[in-house]
Order: C-alpha cells, then sequence, then structure tokens
C-alpha cells in the first residue's frame, strides 16, 4: 500500500533531482506551461523532444510502476489486512477504496494525457497481459475503477476525503466525455473547499 501511494505521487508530479519528472511536470513542460531552467534540458523548452531520453522516458516508466504497484497493493490488502475486529474491517475498506480510487485517477491522467492507443499491463504474475486501450475505453477504465472504490468504501468520518475524490474524479471523467449535466451532478455532494493532496518528501522528490 504504501509503495503503491508513493508510485502514485512520482507518476502523478514527482520531481526527482530535476531529471525524473511525474507526468503532469511533463506535460507542462511540453505545452508551454512551465519551463526548465535546469542546464541540459534545452530540448524542453525547444519542444524537441527526444523518446529515448528523459524526462519522456522516465515518465513512461512512472506510469507503470504507479498503476502495477497499485493492482499489487491492492491484492495484498485484500489478502493479507486484519479484519477479525469491526475497527480492522473498516480500515480495510478504507485503505482498500482509496487504492482503488488513485488507479481511477491513474487512467483519467492516462487518458488526458496521452494519445489514443495506449498499453497497459495487467500486472498478473501468473497470467500476464497487456491491452492497447483508447482514450475511450482508459475512462471506461477508469470509471470503474471509481465505482469499486465507491462501493468499496465505507461510511466512516475516515473514508469521506476518499467519497469526495471519488466524485470528483467521476466528475472529470464525465467534463472529459463532454457530459458536463452530469459531471455537475456528479460533484454536487462535495464541499467547495474540499482539496485532496499528493504528499512528497522533500529529501526525495
Amino acid at each position: 500500500r504504501a509503495s503503491a501511494i508513493g508510485n502514485f505521487a512520482a507518476f502523478y508530479g514527482g520531481d526527482y533531482g530535476g531529471s525524473f519528472h511525474g507526468v503532469n511536470i511533463t506535460s507542462g513542460m511540453l505545452t508551454d506551461e512551465i519551463e526548465s531552467a535546469r542546464g541540459g534540458t534545452e530540448h524542453l523548452d525547444s519542444r524537441a523532444q527526444n523518446e529515448a531520453v528523459q524526462p519522456l522516458s522516465t515518465t513512461w516508466a512512472f506510469v507503470g510502476q504507479s498503476t502495477t504497484q497499485t493492482i499489487r497493493g491492492i491484492k495484498a490488502l485484500k489478502e493479507f489486512a486484519l479484519e477479525s475486529t469491526a475497527g480492522e474491517k473498516a480500515t480495510k475498506a478504507t485503505q482498500v477504496g482509496h487504492l482503488y480510487a488513485l488507479q481511477g485517477f491513474a487512467y483519467i491522467i492516462l487518458g488526458e494525457n496521452y494519445c489514443s492507443g495506449i498499453p497497459v499491463a495487467n500486472a498478473d504474475d501468473l497470467d500476464p497481459k497487456t491491452d492497447v486501450l483508447t482514450t475511450a475505453q482508459l475512462f471506461a477504465r477508469a470509471q470503474a475503477y471509481l465505482d469499486t472504490a465507491g462501493t468499496t468504501l465505507g461510511s466512516t468520518a475516515a473514508d469521506q476525503p476518499f467519497r469526495n475524490l471519488v466524485a470528483v474524479g467521476k466528475g472529470r471523467v464525465l467534463t472529459n466525455l463532454a457530459r458536463y449535466d452530469d459531471a455537475a451532478t456528479a460533484v454536487a455532494s462535495v464541499p467547495t473547499n474540499f482539496v485532496f493532496n499528493v504528499s512528497y518528501s522533500g529529501t526525495s522528490v
């Protein structure tokens, strides 16, 4: 679970020493939203991208690390997390639901930032498989993960931030599909001051 959360953070916006970039940093540099002042990255600001060098190659590596570790984190929690008491069951539901929500957002971000038709592995060591997903399929898979998160999460105070996250994710999927009225309905119960932070270590990211 810890690895899944950490790898999602790296995928989302990590910046290891200015060399290994998460998808939001890379997309920002590709689109003139931000620029790099580090020596050796002049090709980024000139938009002369080489897919064989950083950050594009490492950004894609973060994609696989995040989606793979989240699948494995969910499997590990389902198999090994304690649930002999009501409190343990509630904690397990919160933690598993959290990871499903993060996986939903990973697929949303993939659909928003990559061209249609990207390979995504199932992280199954016994039956490995890679699907090539269109943008529509990425959003559909995001919706499925968010739906599963919603049915997995409990109703405790600890679950509420993740329930809000699921609602925002569904709204974002619907917005991407140009279903704006449905998107507004999906987020209607979310407080307007809701924020979900991704945390980083000051010594490593």
